[in-house]
């Protein structure tokens, strides 16, 4: 898939407050926003991180989940931006993948979560033309 390119991971934590705390003073992240995306099966408050002082490159997501309880240590999501995510969605459907959470827009973007074949999230995203 060209044009695709590794965009965050993101973390499902218990305590959201006292995980920006600790990836903000201890590991030197910047938050650069916080928002709450309250609708369908993985409502979630979440925080976004930055390295330094930039806005781009990969991000640390921090997230609490609303309604879903919280994963053991060690489960994570992966995010990656595509140039084309109807086609990413076929492929990840071929490959024995499934969709999660069917397209919507948020946030300026076209977001889909696909899972691989063991059921990893991945959470796919595209700009808004």
């Amino acid at each position: 898939m060209s044009g695709t390119a590794f965009t965050f991971t993101k973390l499902v934590v218990a305590d959201l407050d006292r995980a920006v705390a600790f990836y903000s003073s201890y590991v030197g992240l910047r938050l650069l926003k916080r928002f709450v995306a309250d609708e369908g099966p993985y409502a979630q408050e979440e925080a976004v991180l930055v390295n330094g002082n930039g806005e781009r490159g990969p991000m640390l997501l921090l997230v609490r989940y609303l309604r879903r309880p919280t994963p053991p240590p060690g489960a994570a999501w992966l995010g990656f931006s595509v140039v084309d995510l109807n086609a990413t969605i076929a492929a990840v459907e071929r490959a024995g993948g499934a969709v999660l959470v069917p397209v919507h827009e948020a946030l300026g973007m076209r977001i889909a979560v696909v899972a691989d074949p063991e059921g990893h999230p991945i959470e796919l995203t595209t700009p808004l033309d």
